[in-house]
Parts: C-alpha cells; structure tokens; sequence
C-alpha cells in the first residue's frame, strides 16, 4: 500500500508542464460530457402513448357471500372473467350463505351493472394463514379497443396444506366506445384474456 502510494508521487513528479496541461484538459472535457443515466424498463411500466390510464377500484371479495365456481385449473392456472350483468355473475359467482341472523348480500344490485363492470381473475393457491394478500393491482389502462389488467402475483406464504379459490375483484365504468377485449397480464406476462362481443 505504501509502496504504490510512494510510486505514484514519483511519477506525478517526473510529468512536465506540457504532460500536467494536456492531463488537465482531458479531465475538464470528461468533467463537462453529459451523464447517461441507463435504467431497465420493468414490463409493467411498458407501453405506448395510446395507452389510457383507466380508474379502477378493487372490491372486497368478503363483501359479498360469493365463490368462484369450479374450472379445470390444470389446464386453465389463472381463471379470468369479465361480469357486465348480475346472469354473468351467477355464472361465475354461486351464494355461499351462511347461518347468520344479519342479511346476506350474494351478488351486487341489478342497478350496479348498469354503469359498472367486473373484471376478475383466479387461482388454486395454498390456504393463506393470516392477512395475506397474493394478488396486487398495479395499474388498468385501455389499449386500443382492449382492456388490459396489470397485476402482481405472489404464492402465499405462509399457508397452509390446504387449498383454496384465490382472487380479485376489480369494478371499472362501462365505456364508450364498447371494449373489444379485456387482457389480464400477471408478473408482466399475458395469462388469459376474454373477448367481448
């Protein structure tokens, strides 16, 4: 360590005039260059200037005494809906009622899906333990004719040997012009999507 340091004062001694002034202009021309700054670009934060930031609002999936019905998990992991009206989510939603001496609400009210809808995605997941939330919702936007749901997904843990029907719900208005399709993208990859008609 020593022996560099002493090294160094030598050779800086033995630099004549000429050496010192060009030395001291490289390092005043590198000083004034402009800085790069090189970030990666997460998938979620790409997209075009078209993209459209849509207002959403995620329900709570214990508001309404409600599951998803059954579907083939191991060829369909993630299980997307999209409920426009209360027939689209008594096709996917079924009561689950429970002894109770307090009114139970099983679905939202007719009048909901006149200027709302529901957009919904699902797994099999190990039995969360605690307040653990597997699903995040990162952003909505409108692409084009389409819908695309931006979200993050997590296994729960810690969980239990049991498994369960995981998922969210997400209300956005009703738009004009009609959506062609709406697109989930979970983890930055496109899982499932459902055309609308």
């Amino acid at each position: 360590m020593h022996r560099m340091e002493k090294s160094n004062r030598s050779f800086a001694g033995k630099l004549t005039r000429p050496s010192l002034a060009i030395a001291a202009f490289v390092l005043s021309a590198c000083a004034g260059a402009p800085q790069v700054d090189v970030q990666r670009e997460s998938p979620s934060a790409r997209g075009t200037a078209a993209d459209t930031p849509v207002a959403f609002q995620q329900l709570d999936t214990m508001q309404y005494h409600a599951f998803v019905a059954n579907w083939d998990d191991a060829k369909h992991p993630v299980n997307c809906a999209v409920m426009r009206s209360t027939s689209d989510w008594k096709a996917i939603m079924h009561p689950a009622p429970v002894m109770s001496n307090q009114a139970q609400q099983f679905a939202p009210p007719d009048s909901f899906f006149e200027t709302r809808q529901i957009l919904m995605a699902a797994r099999v997941t190990p039995a969360p333990i605690g307040d653990v939330r597997p699903f995040s919702i990162s952003q909505v936007t409108r692409q084009g004719g389409n819908i695309v749901v931006d979200y993050g997904y997590q296994v729960p843990a810690p969980a239990g040997s049991s498994q369960i029907k995981t998922y969210f719900l997400v209300t956005i208005p009703k738009v004009t012009p009609a959506i062609a399709e709406v697109r989930f993208v979970e983890n930055g990859r496109s899982v499932c999507s459902v055309p609308l008609d």
